[in-house]
């Protein structure tokens, strides 16, 4: 359809109608989605945060006890900070596949 059709037959009130109602529901599926992404980031920050606190505390309690040298307790910090950036990268993969 382009604007001399709709021009002829005065339906601009109609179309500009139907090109707000097609936004608004463009509005709305993209809060959904950053809502959902937000909610996802959230939360897997949250596993992400606790399960680090987790291996750190024990990890300084084997410090402690001389199981381990504080250069494992570095490393295993430095193996969840490693492992922290691809985890993240794959929320931004996935919003952007959709």
């Amino acid at each position: 359809m382009n604007y001399e059709t709709v021009k002829a037959f005065n339906k601009e009130k109609f179309e500009l109608n139907r090109y707000q109602a097609m936004l608004q529901k463009l509005k709305e599926t993209a809060m959904t989605v950053q809502t959902t992404l937000s909610k996802l980031n959230v939360g897997q920050s949250l596993i992400f945060s606790t399960g680090l606190t987790v291996n750190l505390i024990l990890a300084a309690w084997d410090v402690s006890t001389g199981r381990l040298t504080p250069g494992d307790f570095v490393m295993i910090q430095a193996l969840f900070m490693q492992l922290a950036g691809p985890l993240f990268n794959m929320g931004t993969l996935f919003r952007e596949i959709d």
